[in-house]
């Protein structure tokens, strides 16, 4: 999952809880009202956490990639400037428009200039450990062995969280599909008898606010699903 298709999944269910609105409130007003309720919530209140939990997720990956690149490359061929040709293979969109800004830099001022870009724990401890390597020598692997498993448990845990929060949302998403086939029941299997518990107006009140709490329920469900604990470098 990313940004895009959460965009398209939050739009996409604010207009199926907008056309739910409508059939059974029977109300022109209700749904159009739901519609922009659930699409501001989205675009002024969670998209901004939205998409840094998506950009998080990938310096994360992006930075354990380079680390593991960088390190592996040194202990072959124990040059810095080949090491970090190889740790910038492939790079993503946002990281290519960084390195355009450092190209006439030496590759430790490079090294140094990329802790903003990744703003994590993890790369400060790798500049620390190549800090000690340039000053003492010895052998990097053997050096930054806990430094890799740990980039190794941060990319695992990454992974799983992703999926873990993929499971959740669509259990989420079908609990409240079963909420509303319930709804799309009485309104079909009950039409006399709905058409008359629709004109008195505490049930009214009570179908309006039963999609306010839907959005309620929803917007906490997605603050605590798009949250993720790494520790971040304290530049």
């Amino acid at each position: 999952m990313n940004l895009k298709s959460s965009i398209i999944f939050f739009v996409s269910l604010s207009v199926m809880v907008a056309i739910l609105s409508y059939f059974v409130t029977n109300n022109f007003i209700v749904p159009l009202a739901i519609l922009i309720l659930f699409l501001a919530d989205f675009f002024l209140l969670l998209f901004k956490r939205i998409k840094s939990y998506f950009i998080k997720c990938d310096r994360i990956h992006e930075c354990y990639q380079f680390i593991n690149s960088f390190i592996i490359s040194l202990s072959i061929k124990d040059s810095y400037e080949e090491a970090f040709i190889n740790a910038i293979m492939n790079p993503s969109k946002d990281m290519e428009a960084e390195l355009k800004a450092l190209n006439d830099m030496p590759v430790n001022e490079k090294l140094i200039y990329l802790r903003k870009y990744f703003n994590l724990s993890i790369y400060k401890m790798f500049l620390n450990i190549l800090d000690v390597y340039s000053n003492q020598g010895g052998k990097i692997l053997t050096m930054a062995d806990d430094l890799l498993k740990e980039t190794i448990r941060i990319e695992e845990n990454l992974t799983f969280t992703s999926t873990f929060n993929l499971r959740k949302i669509i259990e989420f998403v079908s609990l409240w599909l079963m909420t509303f086939l319930i709804l799309i029941f009485l309104r079909i299997g009950l039409k006399e008898f709905y058409s008359s518990m629709l004109s008195s107006l505490p049930y009214f009140i009570i179908l309006c606010l039963f999609f306010l709490f839907v959005l309620l329920s929803l917007h906490i469900f997605l603050r605590n699903i798009f949250t993720i604990s790494i520790k971040e470098d304290d530049i």
